[in-house]
Parts: structure tokens; sequence; C-alpha cells
């Protein structure tokens, strides 16, 4: 008696072992991918005050640098010196004043020197709000 056999199809249980091994692999590849920096690429710093993207006008202007300073020789003894000019106190808000004039957006940085007591410094604040300052910044 003859046996007759039936072709089987073993060609899916092959390719369904060849699928997984492939995404296997593909998932290894992928995850120790390193991807390289552009050789011939520069860092730069393209300039921000030009086109469409430009700053605004305070951004853009110097600020009035007023700097407080110990100074014995001095009556209250405390030196001011606005943009490193040494000015009188009494002269502070007229310079600001002046200065806001023809530029309103002009913001005021006041910096202190070493040993330099609060009161000073909220004299010289006294100062350039009297002069019409309403941007005040303050630096260590």
């Amino acid at each position: 008696m003859r046996v007759s056999r039936q072709p089987r199809d073993d060609d899916s249980r092959q390719l369904t072992s060849m699928i997984d091994v492939v995404f296997l692999l593909l998932i290894f590849f992928i995850t120790t991918l390193n991807f390289r920096v552009i050789e011939g690429r520069l860092e730069t710093q393209l300039p921000k005050d030009r086109g469409g993207n430009a700053g605004s006008v305070q951004e853009l202007l110097e600020p009035i640098e007023v700097r407080v300073e110990l100074d014995p020789t001095q009556p209250r003894g405390f030196a001011v010196r606005v943009w490193g000019r040494r000015e009188p106190l009494s002269m502070l808000s007229a310079l600001v004043a002046g200065t806001l004039a023809s530029v309103p957006e002009t913001k005021v940085r006041i910096s202190t020197g070493p040993g330099v007591e609060h009161g000073h410094v909220i004299s010289v604040l006294d100062e350039v709000v009297a002069g019409g300052a309403e941007q005040v910044t303050f630096a260590g």
C-alpha cells in the first residue's frame, strides 16, 4: 500500500521566524545607532539686531551705568560714577533727566563696589527716580 504524502505548507513557518529575526535586528541597530555631527558645521552667533527678528528698542539701548563706591573723602562717605566719570550726587537726577529727555526708553543700572551700605544705594536710587527713571536694575 502506497501512502501518498500531501505537500505540507512549511514555508509559512520559516517566513514567520525570518520576519521575527529581521525585526529584532532592526530594533538592535536603531537603538545602538549613533548620529554623527556634520563635520563642516560651524557654531556661530548671528547678529539679531537687524532683519525680521530685530529686538525691541529697549534691548538695543545702552543703560545709564551708575556705580556707587566707598569714598571716605566725600561728605556722605560714598562717591557716584556715571559712565565712569565721578559726578556729585546732587547732579545725578539732572543727568538722568537729560538722558531720558532724548531717549525715554533708556534703563538705569546701579552697581555697587565692595563695602557699600544699603543706605547709600537708596540715596542714589532716590536721585535716579527723581530724574524720571522708571526702569532701574541693580548689578552686584
